[in-house]
C-alpha cells in the first residue's frame, strides 16, 4: 500500500526533482568559478613570486659598506721612557662611510717582532674603531707599562675584499736610567743660581787640574824609576865586565908564569950540560 503511494508520489514530482538537481549542479559550478577568480588566490600567488625574487648575493654585497681602513704611520716610533707611557697611532678611512664599527688589538714583545708576541688585554674603553666617514681619521691609544716593542692590529669591516686585517708601525719604548740621571743632574745645575753654578764650575775645573797634576807626577815617578832601573842595569853590566876582565887577567898571568918556569928550566938544563961538558974536557986534559 505504502510502496504504491511512494511510486505515485515520484511520478507526480519527477520533473521537480530533476529541476532541483540541475539547479544544485549550476550553483556548484558558479561557486567553484567564484573561488578560482577571487582576489585571495591572486594574493597568495603574488606573495610567492615576491619571496622568490630576493637573491642571496645581494645580502652579501650589502654587508660591506665599501669602507677601507689604513694606518698612517710610515716609520717605526722610538719612545724613551722608564714608566707607564701612552702610545698612539693614527687610522684613516680611505673608502666610503662606515655603517658599522670595527675593532683593534695591541701586541707586545720584549724583543723582536710584536706580531709573534702576546696579545695584551685592553681597557673597557679601548679596542673599538668608531664609524669613520670618508677621509676621517682616528687616534688609537694604549697605556704601555713595560719597555719593549708594541704593534696595533686593526680589522676591516666584514666583507672587505682584502685580508681583513692590518698592522701599524712598531713602537719601541727604551728605558735608559743612566741617561735620565745625567739629564736630571744637568737640570739641577741649570736651576742653581749663577754664583753657585760658577762655584761648581770652578770646583770641576780644580778637580780636572788636580787630576792632571796627579797624572803628571805619576808620569815623572815612572820616568825616574825607569832611569834608576837603567842605571842599575848599567852598573850590573859594568861589574860583570870587570869580573870577566879580572878572570882573563888571572889566566894570562898564570900562562906567563908557566912560560917563565919552563924557560928557567931550559936555561938550567943548558947550564948543567955546559958544566958537565967542561968538567969532562978538563978530565980529559988531565
Amino acid at each position: 500500500m505504502r510502496s504504491t503511494r511512494l511510486a505515485k508520489y515520484k511520478r507526480k514530482y519527477k520533473k521537480a526533482v530533476i529541476a532541483l538537481q540541475i539547479l544544485a549542479m549550476w550553483y556548484a559550478a558558479v561557486y567553484s568559478a567564484a573561488l578560482l577568480t577571487s582576489p585571495t588566490g591572486a594574493y597568495f600567488h603574488d606573495t610567492a613570486e615576491a619571496m622568490t625574487t630576493i637573491p642571496i648575493g645581494e645580502w652579501e654585497t650589502d654587508e660591506w659598506d665599501k669602507s677601507s681602513l689604513a694606518f698612517l704611520g710610515e716609520k717605526d716610533q722610538k719612545v724613551k721612557a722608564c714608566g707607564p707611557e701612552k702610545i698612539k697611532v693614527k687610522l684613516k678611512n680611505g673608502g666610503e662611510d662606515m655603517k658599522v664599527t670595527s675593532t683593534y688589538e695591541v701586541y707586545y714583545a720584549a724583543k723582536g717582532n710584536p706580531k709573534k708576541g702576546e696579545k695584551l688585554e685592553l681597557a673597557s674603553d679601548e679596542g673599538t674603531v668608531k664609524k669613520l666617514k670618508n677621509g676621517e681619521k682616528v687616534e688609537l691609544t694604549f697605556l704601555a707599562e713595560e719597555p719593549g716593542n708594541y704593534k696595533f692590529k686593526a680589522y676591516q669591516v666584514e666583507g672587505h675584499p682584502g685580508k681583513g686585517e692590518l698592522w701599524s708601525e712598531t713602537i719601541t719604548i727604551e728605558c735608559k736610567k743612566a741617561k735620565k740621571a745625567e739629564a736630571d743632574k744637568e737640570e739641577e745645575v741649570e736651576e742653581q743660581p749663577a754664583e753657585e753654578k760658577a762655584g761648581s764650575e770652578d770646583k770641576v775645573t780644580e778637580e780636572i787640574d788636580s787630576d792632571q797634576e796627579t797624572e803628571k807626577e805619576e808620569e815623572e815617578a815612572a820616568d825616574k824609576k825607569q832611569e834608576s832601573d837603567k842605571a842599575a842595569e848599567e852598573k850590573q853590566v859594568e861589574s860583570e865586565q870587570k869580573q870577566e876582565e879580572q878572570s882573563e887577567g888571572k889566566q894570562v898571568n898564570a900562562a906567563d908564569t908557566q912560560t917563565e918556569t919552563s924557560e928557567n928550566q931550559q936555561e938550567k938544563g943548558k947550564e948543567k950540560e955546559a958544566s958537565q961538558t967542561k968538567e969532562k974536557s978538563e978530565g980529559d986534559k988531565e
